[in-house]
């Protein structure tokens, strides 16, 4: 053999190894993963199978091409094959680095994962359709005749470390990837949940529904309420998604989400939009809005959370509930639960006093007795504070508190809430915060329509106006 001949086949059982080398590194990483994974996707479970083959097969031709037993044409002829397998099991390694849970992963996370992993099958089963032809490339440098007894011991030992047997029939997983932290002071607004109940998340229909309110009124913890019902439930899965901060969302992770939904495989859901107020982020144009990225199955619902009518409308045309205050006996029983015992010789009627300054707002409740609790002031100093004046009032709802279930970038006190719903109207809908500001002069009850609408006025452009509102 020439100095050349030489140099190739060195070059060619150089490549081998390597390969070798890292082929055994993605068998070990597909076996992690599907001891990991919760729910192993048909095309995962193939390579589970055959990459140890694959494996088997490239060490058979390092074995032949070290003995010497392939001439240089060969070898020459070989060296593409390896290329073309090297970029497939590097285009498989990358896979799994995307899809591999995480030792100490969340449940959300391991939910993401779970999607990715659906999303990426068709990928899978493409990588492996083409190292199965790259495998007939490669018989003829393999073993002649049939493979010995000690050499299928050793593959179907590998096949057997590496496989993960699961039943034939087997129920899709359910997912509860809700982020918001669940409240035990839940109290009140029984019709509303019953509401819920009777038209989300029926058999074999798809539906959407809209909870609508001004910020504070309860729209979250009401549909976190909701959704803590399905968190033990085998057949509904929920995802949680909050609008705010979501100016530019992952196109590819939505897209991803809608279609894992649409697939005709996956079981029944409830998809949770939070705080969806910006028209613009939902039916905007260009590919940022949220709209087309919704799923539609006949298995799945939709609850969309939002304090402004028309992006609520847009959405589900009549299937809205509108909150109004609470009632008076679920606001005193509210405030009360959150005072617990701090608070022993309170009477209903004080309670009832403050309820009613707070016009039975569930977030100024809670900010009203978190202001209590953590400044140690009395029930009646805390009522003669508040009803001082105007500007005492702004003060302490504009204090800052902590609430275990609204998200850090909700988690505003009630007065900063309502200034954001302002400004929103004020550079989206100039003529519905012009009519606000003269509503605001006016008692806050049966305002006539003849004295905010301007003599001549346009009736449309008043009547959209009015709808914002």
């Amino acid at each position: 053999m020439s100095g050349a001949e030489a140099l190739v086949v060195i070059n060619i059982i150089t490549s081998v190894v390597a390969l070798v080398d890292f082929s055994r590194k993605v068998v070990s990483q597909v076996k992690e993963y599907g001891e990991k994974a919760d729910e192993v996707p048909e095309a995962f479970r193939d390579i589970e199978t055959t990459l140890p083959l694959f494996a088997n097969t490239l060490s058979q031709v390092q074995w032949r091409v070290e003995r010497k037993d392939v001439d240089e044409d060969s070898c020459r002829a070989l060296s593409p094959v390896l290329k073309g397998c090297e970029r497939k099991l590097e285009q498989l390694k990358a896979v799994f680095d995307d899809v591999l849970v995480q030792k100490n992963a969340s449940k959300m996370e391991r939910g993401w994962k779970a999607i990715k992993s659906a999303r990426k099958e068709k990928e899978v089963k493409e990588i492996v359709q083409t190292l199965d032809r790259f495998s007939l490339h490669l018989n003829p440098y393999n073993l002649s005749g049939l493979v010995g007894l000690k050499d299928m011991q050793l593959l179907t030992s590998v096949m057997a470390s590496t496989s993960v047997e699961q039943p034939a029939a087997k129920p899709p997983k359910t997912y509860f990837m809700v982020p918001v932290q669940f409240s035990n002071e839940f109290t009140g607004r029984e019709e509303v949940m019953t509401s819920l109940e009777e038209r989300l998340c029926l058999d074999d229909q798809y539906s959407r529904l809209v909870l609508i309110g001004l910020g504070g009124m309860g729209k979250t913890k009401i549909a976190l309420q909701y959704a803590q019902r399905f968190k033990s439930d085998l057949e509904v899965s929920v995802y949680w998604l909050g609008i705010p901060g979501s100016e530019s969302p992952e196109a590819n992770i939505l897209e991803l989400v809608k279609d894992r939904l649409e697939s005709a495989d996956f079981g029944k859901w409830l998809m949770i939009l939070d705080n969806a107020d910006d028209e613009e982020i939902m039916y905007g144009q260009g590919s940022a809005r949220l709209c087309q990225y919704l799923p539609r199955s006949y298995r799945g619902s939709i609850l969309l959370t939002s304090r402004f009518g028309h992006v609520g409308r847009k959405f589900a045309k009549t299937n809205i509930i509108e909150l109004p205050s609470m009632t008076l006996a679920d606001s005193t029983s509210l405030l009360i639960s959150l005072l617990g015992n701090n608070f022993p010789y309170i009477s209903k009627e004080s309670c009832i006093e403050l309820v009613e300054e707070l016009s039975r707002t569930p977030l100024a409740i809670v900010q009203a007795a978190s202001f209590m609790l953590e400044n140690d002031v009395s029930f009646n100093n805390y009522l003669e504070m508040f009803r001082q004046s105007d500007t005492s009032q702004v003060r302490l709802l504009s204090e800052e508190f902590e609430d275990e279930v609204r998200d850090s970038q909700s988690n505003n006190p009630i007065a900063t809430t309502w200034v954001i719903s302002f400004e929103y109207i004020r550079s989206h809908f100039p003529q519905a915060a012009e009519l606000l500001s003269i509503m605001s002069m006016a008692d806050a009850q049966a305002i006539p329509g003849f004295l905010i609408q301007r003599d001549g006025g346009d009736i449309i452009s008043f009547s959209k106006a009015i709808g914002t509102l």
